[in-house]
């Protein structure tokens, strides 16, 4: 939490393949285009370690790799760029809540299919599509990303207390390894 922030936004989407009706893969281009309108924020793409190498994110690194406010990040380690950061943008990913958990930052949710969403949400009741509004926005148009952007910067006291509670209810926080070794003991 002590980083430098920099005015960077982050568009990390989940594996574009796992759920093809929530992925920003059809969108990450209209996404990253609006993004790049605001010439004060560095845009860096961080696309899914599976999908690094696929024609998805080589299409969109050549039509972008000349613009001086975009990079695209496939590093095995993100946590020095997810700490520099000021926002990061997914969709249904989990790394929405790695992010906002390990560096106190909104997170602006992308989705596309809220409907569904609601939908299977009302049979599962899972607090994961929940609590998206209290860590971050859910947004459903892309072309509104940036007013999005700007509501989330004026919210962002309410969002870093929302997560915060989230933080007390993980109960292993920094205790990882021991757990994973006393699970393992039990076997």
């Amino acid at each position: 939490i002590n980083y430098k922030k920099k005015k960077i936004i982050i568009v990390a989407p989940t594996l574009f393949n796992s759920f093809p009706n929530l992925s920003l893969k059809d969108n990450l281009e209209k996404i990253i285009e609006n993004l790049l309108k605001n010439k004060n924020y560095k845009v860096i793409f961080r696309p899914h370690p599976t999908d690094a190498k696929s024609s998805k994110v080589i299409k969109i690194n050549n039509k972008y790799k000349k613009v001086k406010n975009f990079s695209i990040n496939t590093s095995d380690d993100y946590f020095k760029l997810y700490k520099q950061s000021e926002c990061l943008i997914t969709d249904l990913s989990d790394t929405g809540y790695a992010y906002a958990i390990l560096t106190e930052n909104p997170v602006m949710f992308i989705s596309i299919n809220e409907k569904y969403i609601k939908k299977y949400n009302k049979k599962k009741r899972l607090k994961y599509f929940k609590k998206r509004s209290l860590i971050g926005n859910v947004l459903t148009d892309v072309k509104k990303i940036n007013k999005n952007f700007d509501l989330i910067k004026k919210k962002r006291k309410f969002h870093i207390k929302e997560i915060g509670k989230i933080k007390k209810e993980i109960h292993y926080l920094g205790k990882s390894k021991s757990r994973i070794s006393d699970l393992i003991n039990k076997i």
